[in-house]
């Protein structure tokens, strides 16, 4: 983005080239394969003098090596990578098994060093950067009847070195319980519990290497309707509780429903929205999923006590140009915004 000053400054001012090869080899089911990556940038990559950042990559030179596999006997099938980069080193071992028609299991092992940096990477992790962090995921998906899924997992996590805003190690876990019901073709209902916890840092005056468990909790209930051809409905129910160790508890909650209308064969569609919600502090904010403009994606969150509504048409005038329109409102704690897109796509 090139929008102020700082960010203009920011322009052509890093090059990077990466180069890099892979020799794999594949014998019936098994695959095994050797990786070296190199990224070289313009100038030296300088991190902050914080305890959390002593240990990142610094330099000219980012080098990278792994060797994976994976492996399918049957109706299991084992995969992993171990690799290095700037003296670290990663692992990651994972097996999924279709133990019948009904069930399906997955396991995964990780475990990434404190000092392994990566530029550009992306791995099976609880946090976004790929490092500091070892942990087991165990995951279940069971169809006890064609109308019926119900899906489990649960991570434990660990950190042997602090992170951002996290002055010293830690641990943490995820867990995940999911029911779908599809009585008909046209209706649906979704159950979710899901609670998670973290650490983080003591707020106030406390020594600074102390830290406290986070625990989110949410509760999900979401149901979906097709009348016809024409309307669809759909309705969600929310609730988030924040229970810190020591503090006050949070909690928040959010309800909306949806109406989706396209009639087959026209050049007019569109939906809308109508939701309240309400969430004592920041920590205890929600997300939801907006629909938008086409190529535009949007997750808010939300905290405070408002309520939204927007409305997206869309007309398809030909086989070449579309209009798009949305229209926003939120009045939030006495203050109202309202946003207006319009977009216009050629394609030939």
């Amino acid at each position: 983005l090139h929008r102020t000053t700082s960010e203009l400054n920011d322009k052509n001012v890093l090059a990077v080239l990466s180069t890099g090869v892979s020799i794999s080899y594949t014998y019936r089911q098994f695959r095994v394969s050797y990786q070296e990556l190199r990224h070289g940038f313009s100038i030296p990559v300088n991190r902050g003098d914080e305890l959390y950042e002593r240990l990142g990559f610094r330099g000219r030179a980012l080098q990278g090596r792994s060797i994976a596999y994976h492996y399918t006997w049957r109706n299991m099938h084992g995969f992993g990578e171990l690799a290095s980069s700037a003296g670290g080193k990663a692992f990651l071992n994972g097996v999924m098994l279709a133990a019948d028609k009904k069930l399906d299991m997955a396991l995964v092992v990780r475990r990434i060093t404190a000092d392994y940096s990566t530029f550009g990477a992306n791995a099976f992790t609880e946090y976004s950067g790929v490092s500091n962090e070892e942990g087991i995921y165990a995951g279940l998906a069971w169809r006890p009847l064609p109308t019926v899924a119900i899906d489990l997992y649960a991570d434990h996590f660990r950190s042997s070195w602090v992170r951002y805003r996290l002055n010293a190690p830690s641990a943490g876990s995820d867990h995940h319980v999911q029911l779908c019901w599809r009585p008909t073709r046209s209706s649906s209902f979704q159950f979710r519990w899901k609670r998670e916890v973290k650490m983080e840092n003591l707020a106030g005056d406390q020594p600074l290497l102390q830290v406290q468990p986070i625990q989110r909790e949410t509760l999900r209930v979401h149901l979906e309707k097709r009348f016809n051809e024409v309307l669809e409905w759909r309705s969600r129910l929310e609730w988030v509780w924040i229970k810190p160790w020591t503090g006050v508890k949070q909690n928040g909650f959010y309800v909306y429903a949806d109406l989706f209308y396209k009639v087959p064969r026209s050049a007019l569609s569109g939906n809308g929205r109508i939701m309240f919600y309400q969430a004592s502090t920041y920590a205890a904010r929600l997300y939801a999923f907006e629909n938008d403009v086409m190529f535009y994606s949007l997750i808010p969150s939300f905290f405070g006590t408002g309520v939204v509504t927007y409305v997206n048409i869309r007309l398809q005038a030909s086989e070449h140009l579309g209009l798009f329109l949305k229209w926003r409102s939120n009045i939030s704690d006495g203050h109202i915004s309202t946003q207006i897109r319009a977009q216009l796509v050629l394609t030939w």
